[in-house]
Protein backbone atom coordinates (compact mmCIF):
# COMPACT_ATOMS: atom_id res chain seq x y z
CA UNK A 1 0.00 0.00 0.00
CA UNK A 2 1.60 3.31 -0.71
CA UNK A 3 2.22 6.00 1.45
CA UNK A 4 0.52 9.51 1.41
CA UNK A 5 0.99 12.13 3.49
CA UNK A 6 -2.98 11.74 5.36
CA UNK A 7 -2.19 8.39 6.14
CA UNK A 8 0.88 9.34 8.32
CA UNK A 9 -0.27 12.59 10.15
CA UNK A 10 -3.83 10.78 10.98
CA UNK A 11 -0.97 7.77 12.59
CA UNK A 12 1.16 9.89 14.25
CA UNK A 13 -1.51 12.13 15.59
CA UNK A 14 -3.51 9.45 17.11
CA UNK A 15 -0.76 7.04 18.17
CA UNK A 16 2.60 8.05 18.45
CA UNK A 17 2.91 11.75 20.07
CA UNK A 18 1.14 13.23 22.86
CA UNK A 19 1.03 16.40 21.38
CA UNK A 20 1.67 15.32 17.58
CA UNK A 21 -1.36 18.57 16.78
CA UNK A 22 1.84 20.80 16.82
CA UNK A 23 3.97 18.47 14.87
CA UNK A 24 4.05 18.10 10.90
CA UNK A 25 5.80 14.60 10.08
CA UNK A 26 6.40 14.32 6.09
CA UNK A 27 7.55 11.46 4.50
CA UNK A 28 10.22 12.34 1.17
CA UNK A 29 11.45 9.13 -0.43
CA UNK A 30 13.83 11.15 -2.42
CA UNK A 31 15.57 12.48 0.67
CA UNK A 32 19.55 12.05 -0.62
CA UNK A 33 19.01 13.09 -4.06
CA UNK A 34 18.10 16.91 -3.87
CA UNK A 35 16.01 18.84 -0.83
CA UNK A 36 12.38 19.30 -1.89
CA UNK A 37 10.94 22.13 -0.65
CA UNK A 38 9.11 19.76 1.55
CA UNK A 39 12.21 18.64 3.60
CA UNK A 40 11.54 19.84 7.32
CA UNK A 41 13.67 18.59 10.54
CA UNK A 42 14.55 15.00 11.05
CA UNK A 43 14.23 13.81 14.36
CA UNK A 44 17.01 15.05 17.03
CA UNK A 45 17.73 13.56 20.20
CA UNK A 46 19.61 15.85 22.69
CA UNK A 47 21.63 14.60 25.62
CA UNK A 48 22.97 17.13 28.13
CA UNK A 49 25.76 17.10 30.84
CA UNK A 50 23.04 16.82 33.29
CA UNK A 51 22.17 13.86 31.27
CA UNK A 52 25.00 11.89 31.14
CA UNK A 53 26.16 12.01 34.55
CA UNK A 54 27.80 13.61 38.00
CA UNK A 55 31.38 14.56 37.21
CA UNK A 56 30.85 14.48 33.18
CA UNK A 57 31.65 17.91 31.25
CA UNK A 58 29.95 19.20 28.77
CA UNK A 59 32.38 19.10 25.84
CA UNK A 60 32.58 15.74 24.23
CA UNK A 61 35.37 14.67 21.77
CA UNK A 62 35.05 11.03 19.95
CA UNK A 63 32.24 8.38 19.52
CA UNK A 64 32.18 4.80 18.99
CA UNK A 65 29.77 1.88 19.41
CA UNK A 66 31.19 -1.44 20.66
CA UNK A 67 29.23 -4.93 19.12
CA UNK A 68 26.66 -5.13 21.57
CA UNK A 69 25.55 -1.72 20.69
CA UNK A 70 26.64 0.59 23.66
CA UNK A 71 27.64 3.92 22.69
CA UNK A 72 30.84 5.18 24.24
CA UNK A 73 31.76 8.77 24.10
CA UNK A 74 35.53 10.65 24.78
CA UNK A 75 34.63 13.24 27.25
CA UNK A 76 36.56 15.97 29.02
CA UNK A 77 36.13 13.91 31.99
CA UNK A 78 36.64 10.23 30.72
CA UNK A 79 34.61 7.72 29.18
CA UNK A 80 30.98 8.20 28.50
CA UNK A 81 28.96 4.46 28.36
CA UNK A 82 25.28 4.43 26.78
CA UNK A 83 23.20 1.40 26.73
CA UNK A 84 20.14 3.12 25.36
CA UNK A 85 19.12 3.72 28.69
CA UNK A 86 21.25 4.52 31.61
CA UNK A 87 24.75 6.86 31.29
CA UNK A 88 27.93 6.04 33.29
CA UNK A 89 31.13 7.70 33.63
CA UNK A 90 34.28 5.94 33.08
CA UNK A 91 37.07 8.13 34.84
CA UNK A 92 40.85 7.65 36.09
CA UNK A 93 42.05 7.94 32.40
CA UNK A 94 45.71 9.08 33.02
CA UNK A 95 46.40 12.71 35.04
CA UNK A 96 44.50 15.00 32.25
CA UNK A 97 41.42 12.43 32.24
CA UNK A 98 40.14 14.12 28.95
CA UNK A 99 39.55 11.66 26.03
CA UNK A 100 40.24 12.89 22.59
CA UNK A 101 40.04 9.78 20.33
CA UNK A 102 38.02 6.21 20.82
CA UNK A 103 38.67 3.39 18.52
CA UNK A 104 37.29 -0.13 18.45
CA UNK A 105 39.09 -3.48 16.91
CA UNK A 106 37.50 -6.30 15.22
CA UNK A 107 37.70 -8.36 18.84
CA UNK A 108 35.39 -5.65 20.59
CA UNK A 109 38.46 -4.03 22.39
CA UNK A 110 38.09 -0.06 22.47
CA UNK A 111 41.09 2.39 22.58
CA UNK A 112 41.21 5.35 23.87
CA UNK A 113 43.52 8.26 23.52
CA UNK A 114 44.09 11.18 26.04
CA UNK A 115 46.84 13.97 26.68
CA UNK A 116 50.30 12.22 27.32
CA UNK A 117 48.02 8.73 27.92
CA UNK A 118 46.99 6.04 25.54
CA UNK A 119 45.48 2.71 26.44
CA UNK A 120 42.13 0.58 26.32
CA UNK A 121 39.28 -0.20 27.90
CA UNK A 122 38.91 -3.93 30.04
CA UNK A 123 36.49 -5.41 31.97
CA UNK A 124 36.72 -6.14 35.48
CA UNK A 125 35.88 -8.70 37.63
CA UNK A 126 32.10 -7.48 37.20
CA UNK A 127 32.26 -6.84 34.25
CA UNK A 128 31.99 -3.03 34.02
CA UNK A 129 34.27 -1.90 31.56
CA UNK A 130 37.82 -0.11 33.39
CA UNK A 131 40.97 1.90 31.57
CA UNK A 132 43.98 -0.08 30.99
CA UNK A 133 47.08 2.07 30.07
CA UNK A 134 49.47 1.55 27.72
CA UNK A 135 51.68 4.57 28.36
CA UNK A 136 54.59 2.23 30.15
CA UNK A 137 55.24 -0.07 26.59
CA UNK A 138 55.97 3.14 25.40
CA UNK A 139 59.84 4.03 24.64
CA UNK A 140 60.35 6.83 27.93
CA UNK A 141 61.31 9.69 25.47
CA UNK A 142 58.28 9.32 23.53
CA UNK A 143 55.75 9.37 26.80
CA UNK A 144 55.75 13.08 26.73
CA UNK A 145 53.42 13.00 23.69
CA UNK A 146 50.54 15.71 24.24
CA UNK A 147 47.34 15.11 22.68
CA UNK A 148 46.26 11.67 20.99
CA UNK A 149 43.96 13.27 18.50
CA UNK A 150 43.02 10.14 16.29
CA UNK A 151 43.35 6.06 16.76
CA UNK A 152 42.83 4.30 13.87
CA UNK A 153 42.64 -0.03 13.84
CA UNK A 154 43.99 -1.25 10.93
CA UNK A 155 44.19 -5.26 10.37
CA UNK A 156 46.13 -6.44 13.43
CA UNK A 157 47.44 -2.78 13.91
CA UNK A 158 46.19 0.41 16.48
CA UNK A 159 47.67 3.54 15.31
CA UNK A 160 48.04 6.07 18.01
CA UNK A 161 48.21 10.27 16.53
CA UNK A 162 49.70 12.51 18.75
CA UNK A 163 51.27 16.15 17.22
CA UNK A 164 55.17 14.81 17.29
CA UNK A 165 54.32 10.91 16.87
CA UNK A 166 52.25 8.27 15.52
CA UNK A 167 52.26 5.12 17.46
CA UNK A 168 51.28 1.80 16.51
CA UNK A 169 50.32 -0.81 18.43
CA UNK A 170 50.81 -4.56 17.08
CA UNK A 171 51.57 -7.71 18.88
CA UNK A 172 52.16 -6.02 22.51
CA UNK A 173 54.56 -3.58 20.91
CA UNK A 174 55.00 0.03 19.90
CA UNK A 175 56.95 1.37 16.64
CA UNK A 176 56.92 5.30 16.47
CA UNK A 177 57.62 7.48 13.47
CA UNK A 178 58.52 11.25 14.36
CA UNK A 179 56.94 13.94 12.33
CA UNK A 180 58.78 15.96 10.04
CA UNK A 181 56.64 19.42 10.81
CA UNK A 182 53.52 18.43 13.03
CA UNK A 183 50.95 15.41 12.03
CA UNK A 184 47.78 16.81 11.87
CA UNK A 185 45.13 14.25 10.70
CA UNK A 186 45.26 10.90 9.84
CA UNK A 187 42.86 8.58 7.84
CA UNK A 188 42.11 4.82 6.53
CA UNK A 189 40.52 4.42 3.36
CA UNK A 190 40.97 1.09 1.19
CA UNK A 191 42.65 -0.84 3.76
CA UNK A 192 45.54 1.93 3.74
CA UNK A 193 47.23 4.35 6.45
CA UNK A 194 46.78 8.33 5.54
CA UNK A 195 48.92 11.11 7.44
CA UNK A 196 48.95 14.71 6.66
CA UNK A 197 51.48 17.22 8.16
CA UNK A 198 51.33 20.33 8.60
CA UNK A 199 52.73 22.03 5.44
CA UNK A 200 53.35 19.07 3.80
CA UNK A 201 51.76 16.62 1.15
CA UNK A 202 49.57 13.70 2.28
CA UNK A 203 51.45 10.79 2.91
CA UNK A 204 50.53 7.34 3.12
CA UNK A 205 52.32 3.97 5.10
CA UNK A 206 53.85 1.77 2.90
CA UNK A 207 56.42 -0.87 4.25
CA UNK A 208 57.09 0.87 6.92
CA UNK A 209 57.40 3.91 5.49
CA UNK A 210 55.56 7.37 4.99
CA UNK A 211 55.65 7.95 1.00
CA UNK A 212 53.99 11.17 0.12
CA UNK A 213 51.38 10.96 -2.65
CA UNK A 214 52.01 13.12 -5.79
CA UNK A 215 49.22 15.44 -7.76
CA UNK A 216 48.23 17.07 -4.42
CA UNK A 217 51.06 19.46 -4.48
CA UNK A 218 48.52 22.34 -4.47
CA UNK A 219 47.10 21.49 -0.99
CA UNK A 220 50.39 21.06 0.77
CA UNK A 221 49.50 24.37 2.90
CA UNK A 222 46.27 23.21 3.62
CA UNK A 223 44.79 21.17 6.88
CA UNK A 224 42.89 18.03 5.58
CA UNK A 225 39.46 17.33 7.41
CA UNK A 226 38.60 13.89 5.44
CA UNK A 227 39.09 11.29 3.09
CA UNK A 228 36.50 9.51 1.74
CA UNK A 229 35.15 7.08 -0.99
CA UNK A 230 33.54 8.95 -4.05
CA UNK A 231 33.26 6.58 -6.93
CA UNK A 232 35.60 3.43 -8.04
CA UNK A 233 38.30 6.25 -9.19
CA UNK A 234 38.10 9.26 -7.48
CA UNK A 235 38.69 10.19 -3.47
CA UNK A 236 36.58 12.93 -1.98
CA UNK A 237 39.09 14.95 -0.20
CA UNK A 238 37.62 17.92 2.32
CA UNK A 239 40.12 20.67 3.04
CA UNK A 240 39.18 23.42 6.19
CA UNK A 241 40.64 26.50 3.99
CA UNK A 242 39.34 25.53 0.56
CA UNK A 243 36.48 23.33 0.39
CA UNK A 244 36.03 19.70 -1.03
CA UNK A 245 37.91 18.17 -4.29
CA UNK A 246 37.65 15.08 -6.10
CA UNK A 247 41.24 13.25 -6.83
CA UNK A 248 41.40 10.29 -9.33
CA UNK A 249 45.03 9.67 -8.00
CA UNK A 250 46.38 12.25 -10.89
CA UNK A 251 44.50 15.22 -10.39
CA UNK A 252 42.65 17.50 -8.47
CA UNK A 253 38.59 18.53 -9.46
CA UNK A 254 36.50 20.90 -7.40
CA UNK A 255 33.40 19.82 -5.82
CA UNK A 256 30.65 21.23 -4.39
CA UNK A 257 31.87 24.70 -5.71
CA UNK A 258 28.44 26.69 -5.11
CA UNK A 259 28.39 25.85 -1.74
CA UNK A 260 32.33 26.48 -1.22
CA UNK A 261 31.12 29.68 1.20
CA UNK A 262 28.65 27.90 3.17
CA UNK A 263 31.19 25.03 3.82
CA UNK A 264 34.18 27.27 4.13
CA UNK A 265 32.59 30.03 6.24
CA UNK A 266 31.00 27.20 8.73
CA UNK A 267 34.91 25.67 9.30
CA UNK A 268 34.11 22.03 8.36
CA UNK A 269 36.65 19.62 10.26
CA UNK A 270 35.55 16.76 9.35
CA UNK A 271 33.06 13.93 6.87
CA UNK A 272 31.37 11.55 6.62
CA UNK A 273 29.68 9.34 3.90
CA UNK A 274 26.15 8.58 5.46
CA UNK A 275 23.96 5.47 4.78
CA UNK A 276 22.30 7.07 1.52
CA UNK A 277 25.36 7.63 0.29
CA UNK A 278 25.16 11.27 0.85
CA UNK A 279 28.25 13.33 2.20
CA UNK A 280 27.87 14.81 5.72
CA UNK A 281 30.43 17.28 6.77
CA UNK A 282 30.41 18.72 10.35
CA UNK A 283 31.42 21.63 11.11
CA UNK A 284 33.00 24.21 13.76
CA UNK A 285 30.44 27.03 13.34
CA UNK A 286 27.24 25.69 11.82
CA UNK A 287 26.06 22.41 13.03
CA UNK A 288 26.27 19.42 10.36
CA UNK A 289 26.30 20.12 5.97
CA UNK A 290 24.55 17.63 3.90
CA UNK A 291 24.91 17.33 0.40
CA UNK A 292 24.12 14.48 -2.24
CA UNK A 293 26.55 13.13 -5.06
CA UNK A 294 26.87 15.97 -7.17
CA UNK A 295 27.30 18.49 -4.36
CA UNK A 296 24.30 20.17 -3.93
CA UNK A 297 22.73 21.02 -0.71
CA UNK A 298 20.41 18.70 1.13
CA UNK A 299 20.41 20.14 4.34
CA UNK A 300 21.93 21.99 7.34
CA UNK A 301 20.93 21.54 10.78
CA UNK A 302 22.90 23.53 13.61
CA UNK A 303 21.77 25.15 16.61
CA UNK A 304 18.71 27.36 15.47
CA UNK A 305 17.07 23.88 13.93
CA UNK A 306 17.22 21.51 16.99
CA UNK A 307 21.00 20.80 17.62
CA UNK A 308 22.54 21.10 21.19
CA UNK A 309 25.39 23.31 19.68
CA UNK A 310 27.00 24.29 16.65
CA UNK A 311 30.04 23.34 17.67
CA UNK A 312 30.75 19.38 16.14
CA UNK A 313 33.90 17.48 17.14
CA UNK A 314 33.21 14.51 15.41
CA UNK A 315 30.22 12.51 13.86
CA UNK A 316 29.57 9.07 14.36
CA UNK A 317 26.87 6.41 12.39
CA UNK A 318 25.84 3.96 14.32
CA UNK A 319 24.37 0.13 13.75
CA UNK A 320 20.66 1.60 13.15
CA UNK A 321 22.22 4.25 11.05
CA UNK A 322 21.44 7.03 13.75
CA UNK A 323 24.27 9.91 13.32
CA UNK A 324 26.43 10.87 16.63
CA UNK A 325 27.12 14.16 17.28
CA UNK A 326 30.10 14.77 19.74
CA UNK A 327 29.67 18.42 20.17
CA UNK A 328 31.16 21.38 22.38
CA UNK A 329 28.05 21.77 24.56
CA UNK A 330 26.10 17.72 24.79
CA UNK A 331 25.90 15.32 22.53
CA UNK A 332 23.45 14.70 19.38
CA UNK A 333 21.81 11.38 17.70
CA UNK A 334 19.99 12.76 14.60
CA UNK A 335 17.69 10.02 12.38
CA UNK A 336 20.09 11.00 9.55
CA UNK A 337 19.27 9.81 6.70
CA UNK A 338 15.63 9.38 7.34
CA UNK A 339 12.53 9.38 4.80
CA UNK A 340 10.37 10.85 7.90
CA UNK A 341 11.05 14.84 8.47
CA UNK A 342 9.07 17.12 10.20
CA UNK A 343 7.83 21.12 10.86
CA UNK A 344 6.64 22.52 13.74
CA UNK A 345 6.03 26.11 15.74
CA UNK A 346 9.23 26.69 15.31
CA UNK A 347 9.44 26.45 11.53
CA UNK A 348 5.87 28.58 10.99
CA UNK A 349 2.89 25.54 11.90
CA UNK A 350 1.11 27.06 14.46
CA UNK A 351 -1.89 25.11 16.26
CA UNK A 352 -3.64 21.66 16.48
CA UNK A 353 -3.32 19.94 12.75
CA UNK A 354 -6.21 18.79 11.49
CA UNK A 355 -5.64 18.35 7.70
CA UNK A 356 -2.91 18.66 4.64
CA UNK A 357 -3.39 18.18 1.14
CA UNK A 358 -1.30 18.97 -1.75
CA UNK A 359 -2.90 21.99 -3.67
CA UNK A 360 -0.80 23.11 -7.20
CA UNK A 361 2.41 21.45 -6.23
CA UNK A 362 2.29 23.21 -3.01
CA UNK A 363 1.44 21.42 0.61
CA UNK A 364 -1.35 23.40 2.84
CA UNK A 365 -2.05 22.61 6.43
CA UNK A 366 -5.11 23.78 8.19
CA UNK A 367 -4.65 23.91 12.37
CA UNK A 368 -6.92 25.16 15.14
CA UNK A 369 -4.98 28.67 13.97
CA UNK A 370 -5.91 28.52 10.22
CA UNK A 371 -4.13 27.77 6.77
CA UNK A 372 -0.75 27.43 6.64
CA UNK A 373 1.17 27.13 3.15
CA UNK A 374 4.81 25.76 2.32
CA UNK A 375 6.09 27.86 -0.16
CA UNK A 376 8.62 26.38 -3.10
CA UNK A 377 12.34 26.60 -1.91
CA UNK A 378 14.09 29.88 -3.61
CA UNK A 379 17.36 29.26 -5.02
CA UNK A 380 20.21 29.40 -2.50
CA UNK A 381 22.58 31.99 -3.39
CA UNK A 382 25.73 30.65 -4.04
CA UNK A 383 27.63 34.45 -2.42
CA UNK A 384 25.72 34.34 0.45
CA UNK A 385 27.19 31.90 3.20
CA UNK A 386 23.88 32.49 5.00
CA UNK A 387 22.19 29.87 3.17
CA UNK A 388 18.70 28.96 4.66
CA UNK A 389 17.51 25.17 4.72
CA UNK A 390 14.27 24.98 5.42
CA UNK A 391 11.42 26.37 3.96
CA UNK A 392 8.99 27.67 6.79
CA UNK A 393 5.02 28.21 6.44
CA UNK A 394 3.64 30.96 5.90
CA UNK A 395 0.07 31.83 7.07
CA UNK A 396 -2.95 32.50 4.74
CA UNK A 397 -4.30 35.92 5.84
CA UNK A 398 -8.01 36.13 6.50
CA UNK A 399 -8.46 32.49 7.85
CA UNK A 400 -8.17 32.88 11.18
CA UNK A 401 -10.22 30.06 13.31
CA UNK A 402 -10.21 26.57 13.50
CA UNK A 403 -10.33 25.10 10.07
CA UNK A 404 -11.71 21.05 9.66
CA UNK A 405 -10.92 20.29 6.16
CA UNK A 406 -9.38 21.15 2.86
CA UNK A 407 -9.82 20.45 -0.95
CA UNK A 408 -8.29 21.03 -4.05
CA UNK A 409 -10.45 21.95 -6.90
CA UNK A 410 -8.88 22.97 -9.74
CA UNK A 411 -7.15 26.46 -8.94
CA UNK A 412 -9.19 26.77 -6.10
CA UNK A 413 -8.55 25.77 -2.19
CA UNK A 414 -11.81 24.71 -1.02
CA UNK A 415 -11.46 25.44 2.98
CA UNK A 416 -14.19 24.38 5.76
CA UNK A 417 -13.55 26.48 9.15
CA UNK A 418 -15.72 26.94 12.42
CA UNK A 419 -16.81 30.60 11.37
CA UNK A 420 -17.41 29.11 7.11
CA UNK A 421 -16.43 28.03 3.82
CA UNK A 422 -13.70 29.53 2.59
CA UNK A 423 -11.74 29.58 -1.12
CA UNK A 424 -8.46 30.46 -1.62
CA UNK A 425 -7.47 31.94 -5.08
CA UNK A 426 -3.55 32.39 -5.28
CA UNK A 427 -3.00 32.71 -1.89
CA UNK A 428 -6.33 34.72 -1.00
CA UNK A 429 -9.03 33.41 0.86
CA UNK A 430 -12.68 34.80 0.20
CA UNK A 431 -15.62 33.62 2.62
CA UNK A 432 -18.78 32.01 1.10
CA UNK A 433 -21.24 30.93 3.68
CA UNK A 434 -23.48 28.31 2.45
CA UNK A 435 -25.03 27.42 5.89
CA UNK A 436 -25.02 28.80 9.13
CA UNK A 437 -24.58 25.48 10.57
CA UNK A 438 -20.72 23.94 11.70
CA UNK A 439 -19.47 22.20 9.24
CA UNK A 440 -16.58 19.74 9.45
CA UNK A 441 -16.04 17.35 5.98
CA UNK A 442 -15.85 18.31 2.27
CA UNK A 443 -16.24 15.22 -0.34
CA UNK A 444 -16.23 15.66 -3.81
CA UNK A 445 -19.12 14.00 -5.96
CA UNK A 446 -17.43 10.92 -7.82
CA UNK A 447 -20.61 11.18 -10.02
CA UNK A 448 -20.22 15.16 -11.07
CA UNK A 449 -17.17 16.77 -10.00
CA UNK A 450 -18.67 19.85 -10.08
CA UNK A 451 -20.36 19.16 -6.56
CA UNK A 452 -18.98 19.28 -3.38
CA UNK A 453 -20.64 17.62 -0.75
CA UNK A 454 -20.33 19.49 3.12
CA UNK A 455 -20.77 17.25 6.28
CA UNK A 456 -22.34 19.09 8.79
CA UNK A 457 -22.76 18.79 12.33
CA UNK A 458 -26.00 17.29 12.06
CA UNK A 459 -27.00 16.56 8.46
CA UNK A 460 -24.95 16.32 4.51
CA UNK A 461 -25.40 19.75 2.12
CA UNK A 462 -24.00 19.80 -1.21
CA UNK A 463 -22.87 23.06 -3.48
CA UNK A 464 -22.27 23.02 -7.01
CA UNK A 465 -19.91 24.98 -9.85
CA UNK A 466 -21.44 26.54 -12.32
CA UNK A 467 -18.35 27.48 -14.78
CA UNK A 468 -20.43 29.46 -16.58
CA UNK A 469 -21.65 31.94 -13.60
CA UNK A 470 -18.13 34.10 -13.80
CA UNK A 471 -19.60 36.20 -11.18
CA UNK A 472 -21.10 33.87 -8.69
CA UNK A 473 -19.83 29.97 -9.82
CA UNK A 474 -21.26 28.37 -6.60
CA UNK A 475 -24.59 27.36 -6.39
CA UNK A 476 -25.85 26.64 -2.99
CA UNK A 477 -28.23 23.17 -3.61
CA UNK A 478 -29.33 23.00 0.57
CA UNK A 479 -29.47 20.34 2.89
CA UNK A 480 -29.82 16.55 1.42
CA UNK A 481 -32.79 15.67 4.42
CA UNK A 482 -32.69 12.08 3.94
CA UNK A 483 -29.22 11.73 5.26
CA UNK A 484 -27.69 12.59 8.98
CA UNK A 485 -23.99 12.57 10.15
CA UNK A 486 -23.42 10.01 12.96
CA UNK A 487 -19.71 10.51 13.55
CA UNK A 488 -18.88 14.06 12.89
CA UNK A 489 -14.85 13.81 12.45
CA UNK A 490 -15.06 10.77 10.34
CA UNK A 491 -17.72 11.51 7.66
CA UNK A 492 -19.76 8.83 8.04
CA UNK A 493 -23.72 9.20 7.01
CA UNK A 494 -26.15 7.19 6.76
CA UNK A 495 -29.43 7.07 5.44
CA UNK A 496 -32.99 8.05 7.13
Amino acid sequence: MALNFQMILCYVKRSLVPHAGLILFLFSPLYSQSQSSDYGLPYIRNFTQKEYGTGAQAQNWSIVQDQRGIIYVGNTTGVLEYDGVFWRRIGSIGKAGVVFSLAIDANNRIYVGSFNELGYLAPDSIGQMQYVSLLDRLPQACRNCANVWYIHVLEQSVYFMTPKYIFRFKNGNFKVWEATTEFRRSFVHDEKYYVKQQNLDLMVLSDDSMVTIPGLEALSADQFHSILPYDDENLLIGTVENGLYLFNGRKLSPFGVSLNELIIHSRCVGGLILADSSIALNSYNNGIIVLNRKGELITNINKSSGLVNDRIMVMFADKENGLWLATDNGISRIELPSPFTSYNEQMGVEGKIEKICRHQGTLYAATSRGIYRLPPKQASDSKSSKYEPFTSFKKIQGINSRCWDMLSFGPRLLVITRIGFFEIIENNATLLNFSQRTSFKLVRSQQDSNRIFIGLDDGLASIYYNSQNRNNPWLDEGRLAQFKLIQPFSGIWYPI
